[in-house]
């Protein structure tokens, strides 16, 4: 195979202009031309519209400014994640972004917590989180403009109209040099393992060196044409279709929006709920053993505090990825390479990812199968992360009232998983890598929350000075509110 001159995406929607963008500005000095193939027929699916910070970096990185990109894509800001009902029913938590506390004595403060409450000190753990407490409160501030402040310990995402948001990366893109055409595959030709060109529905070709699918679930060139498997994870998160709707701006929320995403448990599923500036993005992921569309959309329905904009969209799913996402010169990104239900908000992530993985594996001279390896290895170790921490939200909930429930409570989890929770439940040790997702801040977020505790403390929590943590757990939370009382409503960042 030659050098790569020329790449070739198909699909737009956000996985695919997010894609242009990236490779545009990592590979410009490369002498190397990206193509962008869009049908003009097929909808953004815009599954949650919710990010996770790396968002934020991606934004920098593409030198995007913050302010357009929000007053142009209807953006708002995402603290983190409500969740109710998942431990019992009318129980709520909160997964906040950023940091919850500091280190005291070289013990992490989760742990110096529940030493000093088996002590009787302090106050409820997330009344240490400066994000939790600017969500509470509907307020907002950027932490690392407020660097002498528990404020910087903050941290944010965005809700994101999908479209929206498309249409600005797509703009960014062919300014910057992408070619776009509207178009649809009818043929791609596939020679010993190598794709060589595609044939369009406006009866042209059009040949590239290498090929990134972007066709969403239908996995258009690496299903289809490449011959890829689909690994099924079905067995360990069974919701499988989802109905979705875009609803009005309640009253209270046009009087406060909510700088947060709600994900509120139901009988055979879960509902998100998500504000922008001029609408709200709803759906319920469900599963259909145990639900039917009209009970769905009845549950759905219920959860609606202002009228529907449209009919309701129903989509199918299957949890799982792709084992080789990168085959010969294909990559698969977005939902072509993989699905994992929406409660964390990672499916943007999976892209962003997905590119940093194959930029550091580039082949300027050829495709190895050394390297789509290396990149299949990291993409899997990802994607096994993903899964376990969101099955960890079903599988240690208390509730037993349904079928679903008494399901997912009660099957069997991944190995992988089992070790996590058996090391923290016997030792209060969470398993991490430095280039994990998830943080431990949000694994003690999720455990918490859930109310699972470890049966021992910290080896080193009796080295702390008990004056010295009964001070601190008294003064932080008294410092963090009037810090946040400082900070402005969250929908005066919009007007």
């Amino acid at each position: 195979m030659k050098n790569i001159q020329h790449i070739v995406i198909v699909g737009g929607g956000t996985a695919g202009w997010i894609a242009a963008n990236i490779l545009c500005k990592e590979l410009s000095h490369n002498d190397l031309s990206i193509t962008l193939i869009e049908s003009p027929d097929i909808p953004t699916i815009g599954v949650g519209e919710a990010t996770i910070p790396p968002f934020i970096d991606m934004l920098d990185y593409l030198d995007i400014d913050h302010q357009d990109f929000i007053n142009k894509t209807q953006a708002t800001f995402k603290l983190g994640i409500e969740f109710r009902n998942w431990h019992s029913t009318e129980h709520r938590y909160f997964h906040p972004f950023g940091k919850t506390g500091n280190e005291i004595n070289g013990v992490p403060f989760y742990d110096a917590w529940r030493f000093g409450r088996s002590l009787g000190l302090g106050d409820e753990y997330l009344e240490y989180s400066p994000t939790t407490c600017l969500a509470r409160q509907h307020r907002f501030a950027i932490g690392k403009q407020h660097p002498n402040s528990p404020l910087s310990l903050s941290s944010y995402a965005l809700h994101i109209d999908a479209r929206l948001t498309a249409e600005y990366l797509k703009h960014h893109a062919t300014r910057n040099g992408v070619r776009h055409i509207t178009a649809e595959v009818n043929h791609a030709e596939v020679d010993n393992g190598i794709m060589k060109r595609l044939h369009l529905n406006n009866h042209s070709c059009i040949e590239a060196d290498f090929f990134i699918d972007c066709t969403g679930f239908n996995a258009l060139l690496i299903g289809q044409y490449m011959k890829t498997q689909y690994t099924d994870w079905s067995q360990y998160l069974p919701v499988d279709r989802a109905v979705t709707v875009q609803s009005e701006l309640s009253k209270q929320h046009q009087i406060s929006i909510p700088p947060y995403t709600r994900a509120q448990a139901h009988n055979s599923g879960w509902s998100w709920h998500i504000p922008l500036q001029q609408r709200i993005g709803n759906g319920y992921v469900f599963s259909t053993e145990y639900c039917s569309d009209e009970q769905a959309l009845e549950t759905l329905k219920s959860t609606l505090d202002s009228p529907m904009l449209h009919e309701p969209r129903f989509l199918n799913f299957k949890t799982g990825y792709r084992h080789e996402s990168w085959k010969g010169n294909c990559l698969a990104l977005g939902l072509a390479g993989g699905f994992l239900e929406p409660l964390e908000s990672t499916a943007i992530h999976m892209v962003t990812k997905g590119l940093q993985a194959f930029l550091k594996r580039f082949p300027q001279d050829k495709c190895t199968p050394f390297s789509a390896d290396a990149f299949n290895s990291e993409m899997c170790a990802t994607y096994t992360e993903i899964r376990d921490f969101l099955v960890l939200h079903y599988c240690i909930s208390q509730r037993k009232d349904t079928p679903f429930w008494q399901r997912v409570t009660t099957q069997g989890i991944p190995e992988t998983l089992s070790h996590k929770i058996g090391l923290y439940a016997e030792t209060g040790n969470i398993e991490y890598t430095e280039d994990a997702l998830f943080t431990p801040e949000s694994w003690w977020a999720i455990y918490h929350g859930l109310e699972l505790f470890p049966n021992s403390l910290h080896r080193n929590c009796h080295d702390i000075d008990v004056a010295a943590l009964k001070q601190y757990l008294h003064k932080v939370p008294l410092v963090i509110n009037e810090a946040v009382k400082n900070t402005p409503p969250h929908k005066n960042w919009f007007n």
